[in-house]
């Protein structure tokens, strides 16, 4: 892997946790995938906190979500609406269309 795709790798990664960040519903980025052993089939696999960015064998980016959300929250309409923003930013950061967005709840925050 050349030092200029690691590069954008991790922009894509940053780019994912403050789009998820900023929606509403979202509380946190989980440590979950810290503790995740890469996929056999998986390529260059880039792990941040709450991130896990790989590749298939056909080269296709593919970006796993680990989060927790707010208590209330209706999970269905925030993965899509996470999937969409996360879509958008990278897209309109970096030109790079991600193949494919996985959100995984690891959690629900009951508040103070």
């Amino acid at each position: 892997m050349k030092i200029d795709s690691i590069a954008t790798e991790e922009k894509i990664a940053e780019i994912a946790i403050s789009s998820a960040l900023d929606v509403d519903g979202v509380t946190a980025m989980s440590n979950e995938a810290e503790g995740l052993i890469p996929s056999i089939l998986a390529r260059d696999v880039i792990i941040r906190e709450g991130v896990r960015l790989s590749r298939d064998k056909e080269g296709n980016r593919i970006l796993d979500i680990y989060i927790r959300a707010r208590y209330g929250s209706k999970i269905p309409q925030l993965a899509w609406v996470l999937q969409k923003k996360i879509q958008s930013d990278v897209k309109t950061k970096t030109k790079i269309l991600l193949n494919e967005i996985n959100i995984h709840v690891e959690g629900v925050d009951m508040g103070d």
